[in-house]
């Protein structure tokens, strides 16, 4: 058989394919084999005999159970799939080449070879929906989260690609699913392979040691992606049938854990654990995946068995104030040593138990002659070496004459150290019994408790740094920023706070957050480790904030006002909250207001944060219906600004002629976000070449005037209206307006016309406004539309009238027929003043078209007619990157904006729920300033990030103008910030603040410490300010 097969190959190469077959067949008679079965089906392929070829790849296949190498079987059904599925596809068989091209290992060229072909398929619409159906189901039936449940990470980039191809992208009936619905653009295409690369930290995952792990565990995420944005959790049932259809490149598997008794959590983050371990010459260091719900003891198991250690073994926690050298030197020297700052590890304990810090590393000790040498606890002063730690010491110092060293060598080594504290003993006859000595008569007082460290001149002084516990960078950043408000950090360091806990406080944690909060200032600026893990902390949150169990991504400012709310009820000295009935605001001016909710506020909130950090707003909601305002005055220990956009974009705007005649105009004006009504106002004159005080701005909503736009107003508080701009002669104190809204008599489909501006002197009668409101309409009557309108000519309609004008409705008493709560009176035809009925600038009138108006001649498609000005067109202008000044986000805070109709307020005199004009103003400031930038945004189902440049000062924030209360405002000093670098996917919190005591700006990322300059107006996201005034200010 191998002789016929070399003579079928010289055939081959000499291009002779019918005797090549021939002798290919001769040696599958003799003897079959793979080979003979593989090269057959190649030359059958070429001369196009395709069921020949896929017959023989077939037969080849069957002959792989004789193969006893399983790598090798492997690798030949490799070569077979590959070459059938070119077959396939050279036969058009374009979704079964697939399905073979998916059976064989996921390469960048066979992915790459899936996508193309997935693109050639033409996808039928019903198995797409049937597709999408049954992944449906099977999510529903296996969305909830049960302890061990199997759930796998996808990445969102690819599903969403997936939720296009199949028509999965509307929440419609979808309400259930955690999935975003982000508007998709592009045309629906294959999939492709389902690939993760893009949530993967890869450089870190090539660290992880694969010899422990499984695959799955072995890789690492990118920090900072968060659920539904960046990656979707699937559970294992919907994954596998997504799994079948499109394989996986790199599949990552996640188990639900338990993080407290009634809350299970998918742990998408691992832990990722540095483990040494001793060989013959060296200390091996290792990384490793793990969850943080395994024991120590399945951790020991592992790394024993993948490394083949044989020795009884226990388990260390090894700090880091222990370099790696220096452990490596200790456990290598086979002798007895104290680890400094190390434990050893219960194997009943968790990893999250064992409080494992990002720069901890995992020790396992081996028996030496079978005793464990490494000690946790100090050897006595007597039998230690100061230098190695060695229990073996010989020599004595000559000086103080203590057992201290080994060696001449360490005492040679260590004798610059030891020479500050060497001394000659001393005999001493008295004692002062006021003070208390220990037993080994040492001079040095007590150790001070726990909370209140001793300062020394080794303390850090706030300059350490927190380790990341997992993805909480935020909640580092925060507290760093945090740490250094120094009045506060102060309050606790002195141990001041100890008195005001209150524990019997509903709202609090009975002085948990407190005393976790002091623990973690004291490492801080007591201690004297390079960064502390915050446990305590973190495990504190887990057990009074739900929302921070476990190890997602967060937001810094989220987790600051919880800390800041928290801390202030911990501490808040009223023990007993009184209770107040609804403020009553009716005859009450803005000061009595606002005095009367602060006082309110104060009966039940006294504590240090409230008096640093608590200001107040002024909070006013307008009716646009019932035109009345609700003023309401709410503290607040945090100020969020929005941030001003500079993308520039052309706004239409309806211009109407004074004259009905001429048909209104659609002009365009080019505004941005920080436009103003009077930079609208300035190009809606010039284009249509009239005096800018000749424009009145006014927003319309559903056909009715919503707002005049003010010159100051930003346009961005009516971006759900029609901004129309009316020509009319220069407002003065004698001008009143009227809106006149259009609308059917005995119709109730509301208004139909866009509203008309009438305006009067003050000195007109009734018959003049009827007079008026005529010339704004009788250019739609046909009768009448070519007549010059007076006096006259309005008689004669009313004798048989198309409209009447009806005065609107209102709840208080009706000027016209003396009765409350009237619908509308009919506007009465007399000499009578107009100031018998209206005194304000801006009045209403409802213009109702009789039933037959049509048929008496009103041409009612008219009434809604515009033209486009030439020359002007619609088009967006990219946005600028240009930076923009703190002050016009404080502008924006104060501009009214439109609630949501979900969102909508409701109206105790309208007796409904309205969409209002809301408006926020600040009203008094307090001493510690946080400013919070809004650079995060959601719109429908959209987020994003704003990477905007916002400019603020470091000294001298002057926002004087931006608050309306009568208290005198002060400057502001900038003494830290949160930065956000990065987008929404993969970003990451550090913080930047100003260390007094190094009176420089140090930069904290987490563990790392460094001197920085550098404060970034594109990542700042929160702004810690301070009056610098503040000392005055506590003493008042």
């Amino acid at each position: 058989a191998k002789a016929l097969l070399e003579q079928g190959d010289k055939l081959l190469s000499k291009g002779n394919l019918p005797q090549a077959l021939k002798k290919y067949a001769e040696s599958i008679n003799t003897e079959p084999s793979i080979t003979a079965f593989r090269k057959r089906a190649s030359i059958y392929s070429k001369i196009e005999k395709y069921s020949e070829a896929e017959e023989d790849i077939k037969q080849a296949i069957e002959q792989l159970k004789f193969v006893k190498d399983a790598t090798e079987r492997d690798r030949q059904f490799q070569e077979l799939i590959s070459m059938r599925y070119k077959l396939k596809e050279q036969q058009g068989k374009v979704k079964e080449a697939l399905a073979d091209l998916q059976r064989l290992s996921l390469s960048s060229h066979y992915q790459s070879e899936i996508t193309r072909l997935g693109k050639l398929l033409q996808p039928d619409q019903t198995e797409l929906e049937q597709e999408k159906e049954q992944f449906l189901e099977l999510y529903r039936e296996n969305m909830a989260v049960h302890p061990n449940s199997q759930w796998h990470v996808v990445s969102a980039k690819w599903f969403q690609k997936w939720q296009l191809y199949v028509g999965f992208c509307s929440p419609e009936g979808n309400e259930d699913l955690p999935f975003s619905f982000e508007f998709i653009r592009g045309r629906p295409e294959y999939p492709g392979v389902i690939d993760n690369t893009d949530i993967i930290e890869l450089k870190q995952t090539e660290m992880i040691d694969p010899s422990i792990s499984n695959n799955s565990f072995n890789i690492c995420l990118k920090n900072g992606i968060s659920e539904n944005t960046d990656y979707v959790l699937l559970p294992r049932e919907a994954f596998m049938y997504l799994f079948e259809k499109y394989k996986c490149l790199n599949d990552i598997k996640r188990f639900a854990i338990e993080f407290n008794d009634t809350m299970y959590q998918v742990e998408v983050f691992l832990k990722s654990v540095s483990f040494c371990y001793a060989t013959e010459k060296d200390l091996k260091f290792e990384l490793i995946n793990v969850s943080r719900k395994e024991k120590v003891s399945k951790i020991k198991i592992d790394v024993t068995m993948a490394k083949s250690i044989k020795k009884p073994t226990r388990v260390w926690k090894v700090s880091n104030s222990l370099s790696a050298e220096n452990l490596r030197r200790l456990v290598l020297s086979r002798e007895e040593k104290y680890l400094t700052g190390a434990q050893v590890l219960s194997e009943d304990l968790t990893v999250d138990d064992a409080e494992l810090g990002e720069e901890d590393i995992i020790l396992i000790e081996q028996t030496v002659n079978g005793l464990f040498l490494l000690k946790d606890k100090p050897v006595k002063p007597e039998t230690q070496c100061l230098n190695c730690n060695s229990a073996q010491v010989t020599v004595k110092c000559p000086n103080c004459s203590k057992t201290l060293y080994c060696s001449e060598k360490c005492m040679e080594a260590h004798k610059k150290k030891h020479k500050g504290s060497c001394k000659r003993p001393i005999r001493r006859l008295l004692r002062c019994f006021c003070k208390q000595y220990s037993k080994t008569d040492s001079d040095e007082e007590e150790p001070a408790p726990a909370l209140q460290k001793k300062q020394t001149a080794k303390s850090r002084m706030g300059i350490t740094g927190l380790q990341n516990l997992g993805n909480t960078c935020f909640m580092n950043s925060a507290l760093q920023c945090l740490s250094h408000t120094e009045v506060i950090t102060e309050y606790f360091l002195s141990g001041s706070y100890l008195k005001d806990i209150n524990k019997s406080n509903p709202l609090g944690t009975k002085g948990k957050l407190a005393s976790a909060y002091a623990e973690i200032l004291e490492n801080l600026w007591r201690g004297t480790s390079s960064s502390f893990a915050p446990w305590k902390l973190k495990k504190t949150l887990a057990m009074f904030a739900p929302q921070f169990v476990g190890y997602q991504q967060h937001d810094s400012h989220e987790l600051l006002c919880y800390l800041l709310d928290g801390l202030h009820e911990d501490l808040n000295t009223i023990i007993k909250k009184p209770y107040f009935e609804e403020l009553v605001t009716n005859g009450k001016t803005e000061i009595q207001i606002a005095t009367e909710s602060w006082y309110r506020h104060l009966q039940r909130n006294r504590s240090m944060f409230q008096k640093l950090m608590h200001g107040q707003y002024k909070s006013t909601i307008y009716c646009p219906y019932c035109k009345n305002y609700s003023h309401v005055f709410d503290p607040f220990n945090t100020l969020t600004l929005p941030i001003a956009e500079n993308s520039e974009k052309k706004l239409g705007v309806y211009f109407i002629f004074e004259n009905a005649s001429e048909l209104p105009r659609k002009v365009y004006a080019s505004v941005s976000s920080s436009s103003t009504g009077e930079d609208l106002r300035r190009q809606v004159a010039k284009i249509m070449n009239i005096k800018q005080e000749e424009v009145l701005l006014v927003s319309v909503l559903n056909d009715t005037f919503r707002n005049v736009v003010e010159d100051k107003a930003n346009l961005q508080s009516f971006s759900k209206c029609t901004i129309f701009a009316f020509e009319i002669s220069p407002i003065t104190r004698n001008t009143l307006l009227f809106e006149v809204t259009v609308s059917h008599e005995r119709k109730k489909s509301g208004k139909f016309a866009f509203p008309r501006l009438v305006q009067v002197s003050r000195s007109s009668s009734l018959e003049d406004l009827h007079l008026e409101i005529f010339k704004k309409f009788h250019v739609y009557v046909k009768d009448y539309s070519k007549l010059k309108p007076k006096q006259s000519l309005y008689k004669n309609h009313l004798e048989n009238p198309t409209y009447k004008v009806y005065l609107e409705g209102r709840t208080q008493k009706c000027s016209v027929c003396k009765e409350l709560n009237c619908p509308g009176c009919q506007l009465p035809y007399s000499q009578d003043s107009v100031l018998a009925l209206f005194d304000k600038q801006l009045t209403t009138l409802d213009l109702r078209l009789k039933v037959n108006c049509e048929r008496l001649g009103v041409n009612t498609q008219e009434m809604n007619r515009c033209t486009e000005y030439p020359g002007h067109y619609y088009r967006d202008t990219p946005r600028s990157k240009a930076p923009i000044d703190i002050k016009k986000c404080f502008e924006m805070f104060r501009t009214p904006e439109e609630l949501e109709k979900d969102n909508a307020w409701y109206c105790p005199t309208c007796k409904t729920h309205v969409q209002a004009i809301k408006k926020f103003e600040i009203y008094k400031v307090p001493p510690i300033l946080v400013i919070h930038l809004k650079r995060f945004r959601s719109r429908g189902y959209h987020r994003e990030k704003l990477n905007i440049p916002v400019n603020f000062p470091e000294r001298e924030l002057d926002i004087s103008e931006f608050v309306i209360g009568p208290e005198p405002v002060p400057k502001y000093d900038l003494y830290a910030v949160s930065n956000h670098y990065g987008s929404l996917g993969g970003g990451h919190y550090s913080a930047t603040c100003f260390n007094s005591h190094q009176e420089r700006w140090v930069e904290f990322n987490d563990s790392n410490v460094s001197t920085s300059r550098e404060i970034s107006p594109t990542a700042s996201y929160l702004l810690f300010y301070k009056a610098n005034n503040i000392q005055e200010l506590l003493e008042a």
